[in-house]
């Protein structure tokens, strides 16, 4: 499991290319850290902005539920984050980030990834709980669909969203920017994104 590097943080003053963060719990004094912008970044590009990590706090390794992730309003870049310290015995409701695998195979075959979630909540114990739900997609081809039923987790993991909810489908090219112009008359957007994952 990957782990965030955390340092202890004065309350009025930060290192220079740090992120601001607070951890919490039950039973548990807040405590203020700083984490580096660049190692912050990558985990947030390679993981998402939910789950569950290991938190590497003066040499001492804790289980840690990332709450949120602030972002300034106009440069999108992160300002803080919060995170809940927590029991791997614990059972809890969380998010998982979804991770497509393989996307450039779709685009090969004239197909386009259409993402209809980026996150899956779920509910088990702390221990069970994946860093991400990884689908590959590079059997996929135009017409196919993924829906939360077809996504296998460990058997002691419940999906907290309707099991016929679409995870992920495949469209041609062509009709999907057809689409695109056709709704822009009308004024209407679209939450889909086409990115590709960023890696390391």
């Amino acid at each position: 499991m990957n782990c965030l590097n955390l340092a202890n943080r004065q309350r009025k003053k930060r290192s220079k290319y740090s992120i601001p963060g607070v951890m919490y719990g039950k039973n548990k004094e807040n405590f203020l850290f700083e984490i580096g912008e660049i190692e912050l970044d990558k985990y947030i590009k390679e993981h998402g902005e939910h789950g569950i990590t290991s938190a590497n706090i003066n040499g001492s390794s804790e289980m840690v539920l990332i709450k949120e992730v602030q972002r300034d309003s106009v440069k999108h870049n992160i300002i803080h984050i919060d995170l809940e310290s927590i029991d791997e015995n614990k059972e809890i409701s969380t998010d998982i980030p979804i991770y497509f695998d393989h996307e450039k195979m779709v685009r090969s075959n004239g197909g386009i990834l259409q993402k209809e979630k980026s996150s899956i909540r779920v509910k088990g114990r702390v221990s069970s709980i994946p860093e991400k739900i990884k689908i590959d997609v590079a059997n996929m081809r135009i017409g196919d669909m993924m829906r939360i039923a077809d996504l296998e987790i460990a058997e002691d993991l419940t999906f907290m969203e309707p099991l016929n909810s679409v995870v992920m489908s495949v469209t041609h090219a062509t009709y999907i920017e057809e689409e695109e112009v056709d709704t822009v008359g009308n004024d209407m957007s679209s939450d889909t994104v086409y990115d590709e994952p960023q890696h390391s």
